[in-house]
């Protein structure tokens, strides 16, 4: 294979949930003296030199990559998902690789980056029944702006209990996500009795392609006399970088003070997009003076490479970024006026907190006051790089050109070379659930996870009090798996300058 180039697209951590991306079966991957395709031994040829050369645990997995021999692997990506770094199994305080993927559908991997998705426009829960081992009910967490749920007047805290007419059941729940129409009949929760009972209310939804706008909301509020600001941020996508500044320059215009930043549904996203956050939240000082953001860490020959070539692996604040909305087009921007330097942030989390997510608040911890307030996050820490056949070799042959892999090549840290969400993510300093049932929005001072970053901010003038709303959790047994967003741990970065195979 002759390598003609290097990407320029690199992505940056990432857990997703595959939904039939692979069309090859995983079974007997290596079956000495069965006939394999041509198509196939390109495949393991194609990971075996990518593991070699680029995986930040090369050396480690020395052995496995071994085990992708053109004369006797009939299965490479279940070769590759088996010899992954400590074997894709979780043990707490360990490094582990679930990211790594080879794929005979790369083009569905870049599409999925785009931040437009054929989509209802909403995000779910599923829930059983503590009462039934499969009938199961969602709550709606929040929807997109313009998007058909919300045109049906779909919102957060909504139950729904049917889909086409049927009762849901841990068989068919995932037809909520994969249809491309559906019917959803909603459902009310009684609290004197317990019980959860349809309203005779139907929405007839079709999925729509559409940008989904990760700004979910933006506020201010007076806490004891200063002011605090408030964003509600589901996706580090391209397109909302110019946002991102007009919000903070409102904010800044405001005479914000210190920020509540709602990373719960937050699964990661561009990392030029991070890095623009974290130049706008980052003392003015520190982003003037081009201080370093986050350092990276890769595998002895890569790093080699890099020093040979006199590479600059850090990352840096700066008043000028390059925004696009489309991904192709560029413009460079200041942010020097709208940087707003919050004396504190409060960051929302989750175990949907991930990845760019949790990369921004490693890279902001030693410049600014942190307070962690929700749940665990997930844990991404690696850097992974998106490379397809026909971005690194000439003459791929036409069945391949579809292939690719996702593979882990370092870690990232902040300027001192710490992580905090390493490896299994970060600890929050107040423990709260997020609670959709207790009838408010996002953005509602009321809302349960707001509520209690506002009085961690000072905040004593509520509205109304402590919300009794509450699903009872006799009700409820534990929530389902939710089919990840494909974008959901990606950390996705622009590698232009970082290697090219034909120096």
């Amino acid at each position: 294979m002759n390598m003609k180039k290097f990407i320029s697209i690199g992505f940056l951590s990432g857990v997703i949930v595959f939904c039939g991306c692979s069309k090859e079966k995983v079974e007997n991957p290596i079956t000495p003296g069965v006939s394999i395709s041509s198509e196939i031994k390109y495949a393991t040829s194609f990971a075996k030199e990518m593991l070699s050369t680029f995986y930040l645990w090369t050396s480690e997995i020395a052995s496995g990559i071994e085990r992708l021999n053109v004369d006797t692997c009939t299965s490479p990506i279940a070769v590759v998902r088996k010899i992954r770094y400590n074997n894709g199994v979780t043990t707490s305080g360990v490094d582990v690789d679930k990211w790594t993927e080879l794929t005979n559908d790369i083009s569905s991997w870049k599409n999925s980056t785009q931040g437009v998705e054929t989509t209802f426009g909403y995000d779910l829960t599923p829930y059983r029944f503590r009462d039934s081992n499969d009938k199961v009910f969602f709550v709606v967490n929040f929807v997109f702006k313009n998007s058909p749920a919300e045109k049906a007047g779909i919102k957060r805290g909504d139950i729904i209990l049917t889909l086409n007419g049927n009762s849901i059941t841990t068989s068919n729940y995932v037809t909520a996500y994969y249809s491309s129409s559906i019917k959803v009949g909603m459902g009310t929760l009684n609290q004197e009795t317990n019980t959860i009972s349809s309203n005779g209310i139907t929405h007839d939804l079709i999925a729509v392609r559409m940008y989904e706008d990760p700004i979910l909301a933006s506020a201010s509020f007076d806490c004891g006399g200063k002011k605090v600001g408030y964003l509600a941020y589901s996706s580090f996508d391209l397109k909302s970088a110019q946002a991102l500044i007009d919000i903070c320059k409102k904010f800044k215009n405001e005479s914000v003070e210190e920020l509540i930043l709602d990373l719960r549904y937050n699964g990661g996203g561009y990392v030029s997009t991070e890095e623009l956050l974290g130049s706008l939240l980052a003392p003015e000082s520190d982003v003037t003076g081009r201080h370093v953001f986050h350092t990276e860490v890769y595998n002895a020959q890569m790093t080699e490479y890099y020093k040979s070539k006199d590479k600059d692996l850090n990352t840096y604040f700066n008043t000028t970024h390059k925004v696009t909305s489309d991904g192709e087009n560029y413009t460079e921007v200041s942010i020097a006026d709208a940087i707003l330097s919050p004396k504190k942030v409060y960051a929302i989390i989750t175990g949907g907190t991930a990845s760019a997510s949790e990369g921004l608040l490693v890279g902001l911890s030693p410049y600014v006051a942190v307070d962690k307030i929700g749940q665990n996050s997930h844990g991404k820490y690696c850097t992974g790089w998106l490379i397809s056949t026909e971005e690194v070799a000439e003459n791929v042959p036409s069945e391949n050109k579809n292939w690719g892999i996702y593979v882990m090549v370092s870690t990232f840290a902040d300027k001192d070379g710490n992580n905090a969400s390493r490896p299994n993510g970060f600890v929050p300093d107040y423990n709260i659930g997020d609670d959709p049932f207790d009838g408010c929005q996002l953005g509602d001072e009321n809302e349960t996870m707001l509520r209690a970053a506002l009085v961690r901010a000072g905040k004593t003038d509520f509205t109304i009090p402590v919300s009794t709303r509450a699903i009872d959790r006799l009700l409820v047994g534990k929530s389902l798996e939710t089919p990840k967003r494909k974008t959901f741990g990606l950390r996705i970065g622009f590698m232009w300058d970082k290697l090219s195979m034909n120096e």
